[in-house]
């Protein structure tokens, strides 16, 4: 089971100083879910109440010595690499509670936020329903897509990592696809 407490205490320092430093930002994603499915983290995923926060984390970051490695066209993605951590800022949008950020994820098992409280002495987790379980037992579910090229990259890569996807879950996949538009912003402001 994931533990605030944990989290707070196990956070690179880099991850840790942004969310202590720069109330309204919030670590979303894939890193939470490796800390319990116990896979490599890939990559940090940021996400923010304002473009101010987002401005104020990418100097930090630049101040830091990160590297920019991609930015989108429209700037709703950042990506920087500092000491071998990738750290992504994304800014297609900005949430005003956590818990807005993780409704849009498509896969339950890394729906999980993670904010830390204005005196920095406590973290805050929220997670999806199911989502913790989900991850530790490695089971793909479908919780919203919004860009199905993005979630089928995603499905296959947490197929590497020993997650099964149920037959069910395939066939939600495909009515989605089935029913959503096709566009060609999907390549172009692929979200990871």
């Amino acid at each position: 089971m994931l533990n605030p407490k944990e989290i707070y205490n196990t956070l690179p320092p880099y991850i840790f100083a942004i969310l202590a430093n720069f109330q309204g930002s919030m670590l979303a994603g894939g890193a939470l879910r490796s800390m319990i499915d116990q896979t490599p983290v890939c990559d940090y995923d940021f996400y923010f109440n304002s473009p101010d926060v987002a401005d104020k984390v990418r100097s930090f970051l630049t101040d830091a010595g990160a590297i920019k490695i991609f930015q989108c066209p429209e700037n709703k993605l950042t990506t920087f690499k500092l000491n071998g951590m990738k750290i992504q800022l994304i800014t297609i949008k900005y949430f005003k509670h956590p818990l807005d950020v993780i409704a849009l994820f498509d896969i339950n098992a890394a729906r999980h936020i993670f904010t830390v409280e204005k005196d920095k002495t406590m973290g805050i987790l929220h997670s999806g329903e199911n989502s913790v379980s989900d991850a530790e037992n490695k089971i793909i579910t479908l919780h919203s897509i919004t860009w199905p090229l993005a979630t089928f990259k995603r499905i296959e890569r947490y197929k590497n990592k020993g997650y099964s996807i149920s037959e069910e879950e395939w066939k939600k996949y495909l009515k989605w696809i089935k029913n959503s538009p096709d566009s060609d912003d999907e390549i172009l402001f692929y979200v990871d």
